[in-house]
């Protein structure tokens, strides 16, 4: 039952996450997820997360999301974390961060931001 679920999501989902000025970019899912308390989807494509709720299902919000970053909710459901301007890898070649690195938590009942949380550089040096 839960997978035939999560497959209505998606392709119900993947039909809406592209706007119309987003039409050159497919909106393909990288990550469909039910919340712990299964009340709330998450569904992630290259540039946005998008939290919806199951019953009926209906878009919650959206928030920008690199696509190297996997959003996840809290254990108790009630917020949205994800890591943003993270290092990046290209072509097995470390990059430094595009700016600073930030947790940041959204309260999925408010739909807005909680809390941003910046992560020190980490450096790696020899002895």
């Amino acid at each position: 039952m839960r997978t035939t679920s999560a497959l209505l999501l998606a392709l119900a989902v993947s039909a809406g996450l592209a706007s119309a000025d987003e039409a050159t970019h497919a909106g393909i899912l990288r990550q469909l997820r039910f919340s712990p308390d299964g009340k709330h989807v998450l569904a992630q494509d290259d540039s946005k997360i998008t939290v919806l709720t199951v019953n009926p299902l209906e878009v919650l919000f959206r928030v920008r999301a690199a696509k190297e970053v996997l959003g996840h909710f809290t254990p108790d459901s009630r917020d949205l974390v994800f890591v943003t301007s993270m290092t990046e890898v290209v072509h097995g070649q470390i990059r430094g961060p595009r700016g600073t690195t930030l947790v940041e938590r959204w309260s999925v009942s408010d739909r807005s931001p909680v809390a941003s949380t910046a992560i020190p550089d980490l450096t790696c040096g020899t002895a």
